[in-house]
Order: C-alpha cells, then structure tokens, then sequence
C-alpha cells in the first residue's frame, strides 16, 4: 500500500542513470507525488474501514456482555426457583458467550495496535509529501529566477553594446559639430596699424612700440580733421 511512497520519499524510486536532467526531473516528480498521493488516499480510506470495523467490534462486545449479564440473572433467578437444569444450560451459553468475548478484545487490540501505526504512517507520508510539494515549488522558482537571468543577461549585453555604439556616434557627431563651428567662426578685425604687428607666422608676433602706436594715433587724428 505504500510501497511506492515510502519509496518515493526514500528516493529509492528508479531514475535511469540515476542522474535526472531538468527537462524530466520535474515531470518525474510530479509521477511518483500523484502515486504517492494516490497511495495516501488508499491508506486514509483503509484507515478509516480499520476505525469502523474497530467501533463495530466494541459494539459487539457491549451487545455480549450485556447478553451475558442478562443470562446470568436468569440463570440466578432459575437457581433460585430450583431449576437446576434451566441454570446448567444458561452456564454453557454464558461460557460460550465469554469465548466470544475473549476473541473480541483480542481482535480490538490488534485493530487498536495496527490503527495507531496506520495513523503514524499517514502523519509521516503527509509530512514527507509537504516537503516535496514546498521543495518542488523551490525548484520552479529557481528554473523560473534562471531562466529570467538567461533572458535579461543577454539583452543586458546587446544592449550595453548598442549603448556603447550610441555613446560614440554622440561623440563623433559632437566633434563634427565644434569642428564646423570653428571653420565658419569669422577671423577677429584687427586695426589697420596693427594689422602689419599681429600678422604672420605665429613665431613672429611681438607687441607695437611706443612709436608705433603714436604713428597710429596722429593718422586717426589727420582723418579726423579731413572728415570735419
């Protein structure tokens, strides 16, 4: 009855190989748990015929002893009244009911002793099924938490990838556009004195004498007076 069961919860189940890959593993624990459940509602179910043939048994015993207590007032009663051979036949019936008696609280006591270790192996089959069902839920989480990093992991580096990609797209284009805004920047006017200083090879730049400055003035001060 609960061969595979205790089976089961032994891990003494055959499994092949005896190694069990992911894509069978939980199909095969859910087989033997459904065998295993069907055997445990086999035992409740005898269980509880054990139970009813118990209380049958015990109401049978008080239906003897009260027949037995009923024979013997009578057989009493007969004595009494100097029927010898009414009280002889009531003793044969009270020792053959007596013989009854005996057999049924043996029979109680080995339906009390097997009902009690009935009770245990269910409570323990119980239990053992508990663990498995909350181990097999431990098991689809963890496939599921699995499978999830599989899938993110790999989208997580495409697009690290297409985001490094975009990051030097930005970077190059932003270079471009400093670079054509330089080349379109007009070249800052210098005065027409200074044009000659500042002119030329970078090397060759130096700042206006005092003379020189003064020639710029007195020019800017003839076309002055030209102009009023």
């Amino acid at each position: 009855m609960f061969k595979s069961m205790f089976r089961l919860m032994h891990g003494q189940l055959p499994v092949g190989t005896g190694c069990v890959d992911d894509r069978n593993a939980l199909a095969l624990i859910d087989h033997q748990a459904r065998v295993a459940t069907r055997d445990l509602a086999l035992a409740r179910r005898e269980l509880a015929a054990a139970v009813a043939s118990e209380r049958s048994e015990a109401h049978r015993l008080r239906n003897l002893r009260s027949r037995m207590a009923t024979i013997d007032g009578r057989a009493v009663a007969a004595l009494r009244a100097g029927f010898a051979e009414m009280a002889e036949e009531a003793a044969g019936d009270i020792a053959a009911i007596a013989t009854d008696v005996l057999v049924g609280n043996q029979c109680l006591k080995v339906l009390a002793a097997e009902i009690e270790r009935q009770k245990q192996r269910i409570a323990d089959a119980e239990a053992r099924l508990a663990r498995c069902d909350r181990g097999r839920r431990i098991v689809l989480a963890e496939k599921a938490v699995r499978a999830l990093r599989e899938r993110t992991t790999g989208r997580a580096e495409a697009d690290g990838q297409l985001l490094a990609e975009a990051e030097a797209t930005l970077a190059c284009l932003r270079r471009s556009q400093m670079q054509g805004l330089q080349a379109r920047s007009p070249a800052p006017r210098q005065p027409a004195v200074l044009a000659g200083v500042f002119t030329g090879p970078p090397n060759q730049r130096r700042s206006p004498s005092a003379a020189e400055v003064l020639v710029g003035i007195r020019n800017r001060a003839m076309m002055a007076s030209r102009v009023a």
